[in-house]
């Protein structure tokens, strides 16, 4: 539904005029009308007696609503809103998505993009500095560490002791370099010891000992370098790595205490750890499964975060994982990915702050998060047709900046919050078909832009303020469908810019005061079923020249209607005062020269059918049923060439049925049962080719059943029964019957049939109930 979209008298509301609450299914009404359904074929178990007027009435609702001549079908329906923004599901996919600018934040801040890099970077330092440890590749304290090693073990090599036979040395000597190799030791108990071997070559022995003892002594020094090199650098490279997990775990741990911070500005402490909290797992995707990781540090403003943050503990609430439909949320930016669309039915600006949330049939299933009152910058929320459910949460009242709100066809209850009188923006507020209870919401008479303001079907009870509603830019008003009481104010002459009023079904009260006259913009007006007494003030409606749906119907108005020169109402094109107690003679409806639709049914009206019908070319539906007419059926309503539903049944009209009718070709409906017609049926009739509803039902008619009822292509009823007609229904009727699956009713029915039919659904005798055939 497009909220900018002008209104139409043919927008219409399927709903039934004869239906009373004991009598046929009640269809309801919406601001978006569906189109009028066809009620399943009766049933016989269902059925009281044919004779009984119950009967007559349940087929002629039937009937009307088979035609698809109902009042409310013509009520301009289409809210009034000069927004923007269209909330049709239908177009979120269109929404123009936010281009992030040049710097990626308003504040001047670095892009998510940027971010992310940082985050790469950081994870790859990280990841080096903790593996280095277990690494097959060398740091520079290990290279120098190897390097002094090699180095050592030449060293060792070139003083080797050489492979040679040594006397053995002095006592003294042996003492003295106790300690030396293994090689030493032997050749210092060697056996071949002479008296006089100290005295043999003493001295370059000597030497020798000395430069293996020095040699040893250089290998043991570079080995105490070489391990104290290894224990300084060695423990250096290790607290490296451990300072760099540590630095790891703190950087986790500082970016878990900043986002914590900054999501308790609107979320308590003890809901962010509750782990099946929806919020709780907003935060724990912020924390580990958001691939823009978001870190506080890397200068994005917090309000930036707890959007993201608010739209994912929305996406949690509602059902996101689970009975969403087709949708892209939880995927890169929620203002822009990489084929530059928003997340589903997201709307934002060039600073990627989100302006708009429409959802149209998604399948949100859940509550509505109190943290989404936070998304300050929302200018727009539609969720339509969802099944959301729990209450208003009272942190709309945040909302200063959203224009729209509507909540529609939903599972809500509680109360409206008082708090919606801060949301001082607000022009489109709707909250139709919920569960809320409580009274009006008196203040929205501190909207002062409020033009829209849709309640209906709720449980909403008390009076209405009028008072305070004038303090508004109202101009439309719908509240159908609860149980409003009181009178109807006086205060209404101050909604001076007014056009749609919209209260049928409650418990309002009685007059209608002539102060309705100072709502004169007022276009279209239903009060239908409640209990409003007296008369109707006439001349106070014909002077709202705007005027052009009016439906009072299913109250207690009593009195005329009268029309005259003086009190014309050329501007209206649906009348419907159906249902009441009006009565006297007919007006005259030449003084509604626009008039297209006409019910006056169950009222009290009398007198001759008079011939004040033919200026009205443009007249489509005459609904004249259940009154006190007589006379004749005037053939000059065969002028009315637009004609498509004539109902004049439960009159007491007599005559023929006038051939001139045959040339109204444009008709679908001709009700003419339960009057006292004689005469035989037209076989002209079959000229009638767009005809789908034929009753004829409780006349005094004649003769046979004409062959030519066979031509109707489009026919779904037939209604002969309680006539005299006699003879055999045709081949050709019966043939159209059973291509077409017509139902057709005869009486054809008792022991001596007056009529012979093999097709007929419904065969009645000359006096009991009817039965069931096929």
């Amino acid at each position: 539904m497009m909220h900018g979209e002008d209104p139409s008298p043919s927008k219409s509301l399927a709903r039934n005029p004869f239906d009373d609450e004991d009598d046929a299914t009640s269809l309801s009404a919406s601001l978006d009308p569906p189109t009028a359904a066809v009620p399943s074929t009766r049933t016989m178990s269902s059925m009281p007696s044919r004779n009984t007027k119950t009967i007559s009435e349940l087929r002629r609702s039937r009937g009307a609503l088979i035609g698809g001549h109902n009042p409310n079908e013509l009520r301009p329906s289409t809210l009034q809103n000069d927004e923007e923004i269209s909330v049709t599901m239908s177009q979120h996919n269109d929404l123009e998505s936010c281009a992030p600018a040049d710097n990626g934040m308003a504040s001047g801040g670095p892009s998510l993009r940027s971010v992310d890099s940082d985050r790469h970077a950081f994870l790859s330092a990280s990841s080096k500095s903790s593996s280095s440890s277990g690494s097959s590749g060398s740091t520079p304290i290990q290279s120098l560490a190897s390097s002094v090693k090699s180095k050592a073990a030449s060293i060792t090599s070139s003083f080797r002791t050489p492979s040679m036979t040594f006397k053995s040395p002095s006592y003294r000597n042996q003492t003295s370099n106790r300690g030396m190799s293994s090689s030493v030791s032997k050749m210092r108990y060697g056996t071949n010891l002479s008296p006089h071997a100290d005295e043999y070559d003493d001295q370059p022995n000597r030497r020798k000992l000395i430069v293996v003892g020095l040699v040893v002594l250089s290998v043991v020094l570079i080995g105490a370098i070489i391990a104290v090199a290894v224990a300084i650098f060695g423990g250096s490279n290790e607290a490296a790595n451990d300072k760099g997990r540590s630095s790891s775990s703190s950087s986790a741990l500082a970016r878990e205490q900043a986002l914590d911070k900054i999501l308790e500005r609107v979320t308590s402490a003890k809901t962010l750890v509750d782990p099946i909290s929806p919020q709780a797992k907003a935060r724990d995707w912020l924390l580990y499964d958001d691939t823009l990781w978001m870190h506080p540090a890397h200068a994005i403003p917090g309000e930036r975060v707890l959007q993201r943050y608010i739209l994912v503990a929305l996406y949690f609430a509602t059902g996101g994982q689970t009975t969403w439909t087709d949708n892209n949320w939880l995927v890169s930016d929620e203002c822009k990915n990489e084929n530059g669309k928003a997340w589903t039915g997201l709307m934002c600006n060039d600073n990627e702050q989100v302006l708009a949330i429409a959802f149209d049939y998604l399948g949100l299933n859940g509550n509505l998060p109190s943290e989404l009152g936070y998304l300050l910058t929302l200018e727009n929320l539609i969720v339509n047709d969802e099944k959301i459910t729990g209450t208003i949460p009272t942190t709309f009242g945040y909302l200063k900046n959203l224009r729209q709100m509507g909540l529609y066809r939903n599972l809500l209850t509680g109360t409206v919050p008082v708090e919606i009188g801060r949301m001082t923006k607000l022009t489109y507020i709707n909250l139709q078909d919920n569960r809320l209870e409580g009274t009006f919401p008196s203040q929205v008479g501190s909207l002062t832009g409020l033009k829209t303001l849709v309640l209906t079907h709720n449980k909403l009870f008390g009076t209405i303020p009028f008072d305070s509603l004038a303090n508004t830019q109202i101009q439309y008003l719908g509240l159908s469908f609860n149980s409003f009481s009181g009178t109807f104010p006086s205060s209404i002459s101050r909604l001076s810019s007014l056009e749609y009023l919209y209260m049928e079904n409650n418990k309002l009260r009685g007059t209608l005061p002539a102060e309705i006259a100072g709502a004169s913009q007022l276009k279209s007006i239903d009060l239908d079923r409640n209990e409003f007494i007296g008369t109707l003030p006439v001349k106070a409606l014909s002077e709202l020249n705007n005027l052009q749906y009016l439906s009072l119907a299913k109250n207690n108005f009593t009195g005329g209607f009268l029309l005259n020169e003086t009190m014309p109402m050329d501007s209206i094109v649906t009348l419907n005062i159906a249902g009441n107690r009006l009565g006297g003679t007919l007006p005259d409806f030449s003084y509604m020269a626009g008039l297209v639709n006409l019910y006056i049914q169950e009222n009290q009206f009398s007198g001759l059918v008079v011939d004040n019908f033919s200026s009205l070319e443009r007249l489509e539906i005459l609904f004249m049923s259940a009154n006190k007419l007589q006379g004749t059926i005037p053939s000059t309503l065969s002028s009315n060439t637009a004609l498509r539903g004539l109902y004049l049944s439960a009159n007491a009209l007599y005559g023929s049925i006038p051939s001139s009718l045959c040339t109204m070709t444009s008709l679908e409906a001709l009700f003419l049962d339960e009057n006292e017609l004689t005469g035989t049926i037209p076989d002209c009739i079959g000229d009638l080719g767009g005809l789908r509803q034929l009753y004829l039902f409780e006349n005094q008619l004649t003769g046979q059943v004409p062959s030519s009822l066979g031509q109707l292509t489009r026919i779904d009823e037939i209604g002969l029964e309680h006539n005299n007609l006699n003879g055999t229904v045709s081949s050709d009727v019966c043939q159209a019957v059973n291509d077409m699956g017509v139902e057709l009713w005869a009486d054809c029915g008792g022991s001596v049939p007056e009529v012979s039919c093999s097709c007929c659904n419904v065969c009645c005798p000359g006096a009991g109930a009817c039965e069931a055939r096929r």
